[in-house]
C-alpha cells in the first residue's frame, strides 16, 4: 500500500492499537467464562441428545433446529406422541435435572407438511405437567410412566 500511496501521491495512514494489561485482564477473564458456559451448555446438549437416544426405537430420527431437539416418530399417532413426550420428559428430568418444554403433532390430524409439524409442535410446546393436565381435562388416555 506505500508504493501505491507514493506512487500516486495519495495519503495512507496508520493506526496503532494495544489493550491495556487491566483491560486484557477483564476481557480474557469474561472470555473464559463464556468459553467455560459455552463447554458447559454443549455437554448438556450431548447428555440430552443421548438420553433422548435411548428413549426413541431405532428407526426414530433424532434433529436439531434452531437449538431445539426435534423428534420424528414415524408409525406414531397423535396420543403416542404426547404420551412418550411426558415420559421422555420425566426420565430427562430424573436423570438430567433438566425441565423440558415439550410439545407434539401428527400428520395428517394437526399439519400436512414437515415445516407445519415442526412449527406446530413449536407452538405447542409447554411444560410437561401443563400438557398432562391438559391431556386429562380432554379425556385423552396420557399414562405417564417411566420404566
Amino acid at each position: 500500500e506505500m508504493r501505491p500511496a507514493r506512487r500516486f501521491d495519495r495519503p495512507l495512514s496508520v493506526i496503532a492499537l494495544e489493550p491495556t494489561s487491566e483491560t486484557l485482564k477483564l476481557s480474557v477473564d469474561r472470555l473464559i467464562e463464556e468459553v467455560r458456559r459455552e463447554m458447559i451448555q454443549r455437554y448438556v446438549e450431548v447428555r440430552l441428545a443421548d438420553a433422548l437416544h435411548r428413549e426413541v426405537q431405532d428407526f426414530d430420527l433424532i434433529a436439531t433446529y434452531e437449538g431445539r431437539f426435534i423428534l420424528m416418530l414415524p408409525e406414531t399417532g397423535s396420543d403416542d406422541a404426547k404420551e412418550l413426550a411426558l415420559q421422555i420428559a420425566a426420565r430427562i428430568e430424573e436423570e438430567l435435572g433438566l425441565r423440558l418444554r415439550i410439545g407434539a403433532a401428527a400428520f395428517p390430524e394437526d399439519e400436512l407438511t414437515l415445516t407445519g409439524l415442526v412449527d406446530r409442535a413449536e407452538s405447542e410446546m409447554t411444560e410437561p405437567d401443563r400438557l398432562d393436565r391438559e391431556s386429562r381435562a380432554a379425556g385423552d388416555p396420557v399414562v405417564l410412566s417411566v420404566s
